[in-house]
């Protein structure tokens, strides 16, 4: 993929810092303080969990698999995990707002989601930072992170509300 972007993938390169781990508290915290500001304690929470989940598994499986590249583990990618987990933490948010539009929220924020990792995913590979794998499993490892966050958080919340 280097090649079919040739001298033109710099321009992609700023784009790679939006899945940067230095981006990750800043993001955490407004979408904590947004969702408690609308009321929303679960999202908040699950955000949290969600994103913990998610820097834990990257940190954990990288080593483990042992994919490197000359910028060190490649798989799954944490640039791609973290991005791909705050727009899944900010699609719980818009899922839990959607009222009477359940189906067009879940569709932007599915579409959201596919941007997210298409437009990293390509300047990240073109870049010669990351395989597609690499992305992909990041994708994967963030979506069942935060998503199994938010259940995991929805059962408890459940659960003690019956006691």
């Amino acid at each position: 993929m280097i090649a079919l972007f040739g001298d033109d993938r710099q321009v992609l390169r700023p784009l790679v810092r939006l899945g940067s781990p230095a981006w990750i508290p800043p993001f955490l915290v407004a979408i904590v303080l947004v969702s408690l500001a609308l009321r929303r304690p679960r999202v908040a929470l699950a955000n949290v969990l969600g994103l913990a989940v998610t820097a834990g598994a990257v940190t954990v499986l990288q080593p483990t698999i042992g994919r490197l590249l000359e910028t060190g583990y490649a798989l799954p990618s944490g640039h791609t995990a973290g991005a791909v987990a705050f727009v899944a933490g900010t699609s719980l948010l818009a899922m839990s707002l959607a009222g009477r539009w359940p189906v067009a929220v879940g569709a932007g924020t599915a579409a959201a989601l596919a941007g997210t990792a298409a437009v990293l995913g390509v300047s990240l590979v073109a870049n010669g930072l990351h395989y597609t794998s690499d992305i992909l499993a990041g994708v994967c490892t963030a979506i069942i992170a935060m998503y199994g966050s938010a259940l995991l958080v929805d059962r408890l919340a459940e659960r003690r509300s019956r006691e």
